[in-house]
């Protein structure tokens, strides 16, 4: 009698599980995303906000034309994020886009420097661009910084992530 129990409890739990999952669909894309953590952010200063990791800088999901981002950095313009460079590290790879929250109105562009020099830049950032995606080499450097300059419009809603950023060895 106590395994019949103990089987039925079993049963149940599963089909709560399932039904939540059903539900909620986005927590087992969670659990099994394969994006990088975000590089160690060893300074960073910004406008208005506080950099968010994982996060948007409004504290929601970071979320580019409707696509859902686990793991980046939420940040906002104008805003500068100095990223440490692993020293095995040959390649850093990443992209930014603004966030769903502030495609509306918000406009910035982005760029990443390495020892002060502009190394890769956007087109102003809106409502109508793409993610911009990056692909930098990073032998000998101990830092890259990551930047967000307001457009024309100025800071409001200009809420920028920077995802899938990773480091190679190649």
């Amino acid at each position: 009698m106590a395994e019949l129990r103990r089987l039925y409890h079993l049963i149940l739990a599963g089909c709560f599980v399932l039904m939540y999952l059903t539900f909620f669909p986005e927590v087992l894309a969670g659990i099994f995303n394969s994006e990088p953590d975000p590089p160690q952010v060893v300074a960073h200063t910004q406008a208005w906000g506080e950099l968010q990791f994982n996060r948007s800088v409004s504290q929601t999901s970071i979320t580019i034309q409707g696509r859902r981002y686990w793991k980046g950095l939420g940040t906002h313009a104008n805003s500068t994020i100095r990223v440490r460079i692993p020293e095995w590290a040959k390649t850093f790879i990443g992209a930014c886009g603004i966030d769903d929250q502030g495609r509306e109105r918000g406009e910035f562009r982005c760029l990443v420097r390495k020892n002060g020099k502009v190394a890769w830049e956007t087109p102003v950032v809106s409502q109508r661009t793409p993610l911009y995606s990056f692909r930098l080499p990073v032998s000998a450097l101990d830092a890259v910084e990551l930047v967000v300059l307001a457009g024309d419009k100025g800071i409001d809603f200009a809420h920028a992530n920077w995802v899938e950023l990773t480091f190679e060895e190649r």
